[in-house]
């Protein structure tokens, strides 16, 4: 094995004591793995190996870059042929790097055989950091290059500490090395971003940092740089403070290496750092114009009108028992997708039902069974259908806004997204919103690119995708790509359903959609306008109950005892025999619904109505049937002492003949034992 741990672990304590001091390593131990974790820890640290390599001459530097280039471990007389150099001054140059730390043996302090030569090499981890200080000094003079070539001389590993730093979230392993210098370059360019990635620093830091950052461009002298920290580079420990500093920096990307013209080392930090650029703004696509057109139809709180139906549904005397996160039956489905403003051909819009629900779970209008029963209408119901619309719409539309999950990508297998900034991806989708210029038609799939181009870290810096068709890209193109498809399936869905965009087919433009006038209000922060009039219900001669601008409380009660025709606008129900009959199943009175209408009816209740529902009441006359307790007196005198010891305790008490009835809602057939047995009578239950 030739790694470097296991190699300086086979030197004795003089080995080590040795090499700590030729690299100035910091030993504050004399327990030797802890003294090996402590030099290895130098020995694979950048700039310590800067700092080493400066101080070789030129044969040693030749030397030890012809074992870090080699293939394979080397004798002497091979590195002497390699050099054509002298082998007894090859030899003492390599007696001098073994003693120091850069070479190796194989075999380590094993003897040699006899006729065996010694076969040196560098370890590995150090070969790699003397091959990036010797690419850093034929770079040369890097302080004008990019930053994100820069980024590309660093290891994974680097990078993943880098994006860290830079408030990237990274799992490891998880990113590629492109992935992540794209992120980088993304919040490096944002204009707080080197103000935010500087936080923390201590004083000494924060001096180079910005003696680095207002020296010239092509970069600060290390020497000039170093001194600006107010430390003495010769003062014990010196060194090493001077290394933690500049590694700090260094991992968060403020300052680099270079070297000038002449060799000498410098520091300069990257221009898209020193004076972050603000993007170019993306213009928007623009709007197409649709011989068709037509203005954008009044809105009517449809999502939660069909809240409203779904909860109606749910509370009927037979509901189904759906639990949460499963689908609704098919039958359920299609009497529900006839009710709703937003319905599909036969069945409601994909994704429709599971949004609605999650919706209403969140508001706490529907509530399971125990912990995974099937869902019910809470109980509290009267509260939400006591609201205005307007106070309905805005509540569900920031129940939308702040949901953890993409509750609006349910039922569908086209894109599957884990670890997204939902709450962050649709804000971001309404600021987009605001930014178009103004409500004409543009088509879907450009808008959705602009939106992602304008926004590339619209699902967050940490997740994870997996898109059904389009790609076999697992990079940065399938990133793109599942935040252009979870754009155009939110405008197509969440945005839609919520009343905020129109989404239609245009024959020459596919997909388009424009921003509704109460869109662009909600995306700007404006006013909203109030509902549009003075709720009116009317009712016709033929049953017909219309509905124009309703209240929730109108919607809710009016479903409930009459089937809807259309809705509108106005919305229209027809009350019939078996309207009101399903209503009387449910619980109503045929008086409380001919209240309801004598209440909220502008014109009164027309003659064939009334008789409709007076008929309706003489043949479904209401029976309420109440249990109770039958307590049968043994005698007279018992059953005069029932009476005063019954209405002594507050229990209402009917008489029939010698019997005594007790309702049960008065008093359990436990509390009044209990009763009867401390007034000394004696109790026999007639049913054991």
């Amino acid at each position: 094995m030739r790694n470097l741990i296991g190699r300086l672990n086979a030197r004795n304590q003089f080995d080590l004591d040795r090499i700590a001091a030729a690299w100035r390593a910091p030993i504050t131990t004399t327990d030797k793995p802890a003294v090996v974790a402590q030099l290895f820890r130098t020995l694979t640290d950048l700039r310590a190996v800067r700092d080493a390599w400066a101080a070789l001459d030129v044969d040693d530097r030749t030397l030890i870059a012809t074992f870090a280039t080699a293939s394979a471990p080397m004798t002497l007389a091979e590195l002497a042929a390699e050099l054509r150099g002298e082998p007894a001054e090859v030899r003492d140059a390599a007696i001098r790097l073994y003693r120091s730390g850069w070479v190796a043996r194989e075999g380590d302090n094993s003897e040699l055989r006899v006729d065996e030569e010694p076969r040196l090499f560098v370890p590995p981890e150090l070969a790699h950091a003397v091959r990036r200080v010797r690419s850093e000094i034929a770079a040369g003079d890097r302080s004008g290059a990019p930053l994100g070539q820069l980024l590309r001389e660093l290891d994974l590993n680097e990078l993943e500490t880098s994006a860290q730093r830079w408030g990237v979230p990274v799992i490891a392993g998880l990113r590629s090395r492109e992935e992540l210098i794209e992120a980088i370059l993304e919040v490096t360019a944002e204009p707080d971003g080197p103000v935010r990635s500087g936080t923390g620093l201590d004083r000494e830091a924060v001096a180079l940092l910005e003696a680095v950052r207002n020296g010239p461009p092509d970069g600060l002298p290390l020497e000039t740089a170093l001194q600006s920290t107010g430390i003495d580079p010769i003062a014990p420990g010196a060194q090493v403070r001077l290394r933690s500093i500049l590694g700090r920096l260094e991992r968060d990307l403020l300052v680099w290496h270079g070297y000038d013209w002449k060799g000498d080392r410098q520091l300069f930090m990257p221009a898209e750092i020193r004076s972050p650029r603000p993007a170019e703004p993306i213009a928007p696509p623009s709007a197409i114009a649709l011989a068709d057109s037509a203005p954008t139809p009044p809105y009517h709180f449809h999502l939660a009108w069909d809240l409203l139906s779904l909860l109606r549904a749910l509370a009927s005397p037979d509901p189904p028992g759906t639990r949460p996160g499963d689908a609704f039956p098919i039958a359920f489905q299609q009497r529900l997708n006839r009710r709703s403003w937003h319905k599909g051909r036969d069945l409601p819009p994909e994704g429709f039902l599971p949004f609605l629900t999650a919706l209403a779970l969140a508001e706490g209008l529907l509530v399971p069974e125990g912990t995974r029963g099937p869902m019910r209408v809470a109980g509290d119901i009267r509260r939400w259908r006591d609201r205005s619309f307007e106070d309905q719409d805005a509540r569900l539309r920031w129940r939308w806004l702040t949901a953890i999950d993409w509750i609006e990508g349910a039922d569908q297998s086209e894109i599957r997204v884990w670890g997204a900034d939902w709450r962050s991806m649709r804000r971001t989708l309404l600021e987009a919103l605001a930014a178009l210029p103004d409500d004409g038609w543009r088509p879907l799939d450009l808008v959705a690119n602009w939106i992602v181009s304008r926004e590339p870290g619209l699902l967050g810096r940490a997740y994870t995708v997996a898109i059904g068709v389009g790609t076999e890209d697992d990079g940065a193109e399938a990133r793109r790509i599942a935040a252009r498809s979870v754009v155009m399936l939110t405008i197509r869905r969440a945005l839609v359903w919520l009343g905020l965009v129109e989404v239609r087919i245009a024959a020459a433009h596919g997909s388009v959609m424009r921003v509704t006038p109460r869109g662009r209000a909600i995306a700007t922060g404006k006013a909203l306008n109030g509902e549009n009039g003075v709720a009116r219900l009317t009712i016709g001669a033929d049953a017909v109950i219309a509905l124009e601008e309703p209240t929730p409380l109108q919607v809710w009660s009016v479903s409930a005892f009459a089937d809807l025709v259309e809705l509108g606008p106005p919305a229209r129900y027809r009350l019939s025999e078996r309207s009101i009959e399903r209503a009387i199943d449910a619980g109503f009175q045929t008086d409380q619904i001919e209240a309801f209408l004598r209440r909220q009816a502008s014109e009164g209740i027309p003659a064939p109505v009334k008789a409709l529902l007076e008929r309706q009441q003489r043949e479904h006359p209401i029976v309420h049937i109440e249990p109770a307790t039958v307590i049968a007196p043994g005698s007279t005198v018992a059953r005069s002492e029932l009476l005063h010891l019954l209405r002594a305790s507050g229990i209402e008490v009917e008489e029939l003949g010698d019997q005594l009835i007790v309702r049960a809602g008065a008093a359990t057939t436990e509390k009044l034992t209990s009763i009867l047995k401390s007034g000394g009578l004696v109790v026999r239950d007639s049913s054991a």
